[in-house]
């Protein structure tokens, strides 16, 4: 199986992965991951695909706890608007229709 390359900054970041693992069915959890390191700006060469399971369980609990918070406080989430953008001052990446 051919190795997955990942491009990021300029950076070249290849999956330290074991192919025979059942790591290849979390490339959601990886990708939500990585978005998170980049965005908070810490080294993705530096995760582990073994925390994988451990970041796993803490989405989940984050949802959880999420979805709680909703329901005990009472909040609501809006209809979603297709193209709307909520009111920001910038233009909106999703087009009415696709």
């Amino acid at each position: 199986m051919p190795s997955t390359n990942l491009i990021f900054s300029g950076k070249d970041h290849h999956t330290k992965l074991d192919r025979t693992c059942c790591y290849l069915t979390d490339c959601g959890a990886f990708l939500v991951k990585y978005v998170e390191l980049l965005m908070i700006g810490k080294d993705v060469e530096k995760f582990q695909p073994e925390e994988i399971k451990d970041f796993r369980k803490e989405l989940s609990a984050n949802l959880w706890a999420h979805g709680e918070w909703k329901r005990n406080s009472g909040y609501d989430t809006p209809p979603e608007n297709i193209g709307d953008d909520y009111e920001s001052k910038n233009e909106t990446c999703c087009p009415k229709e696709l």
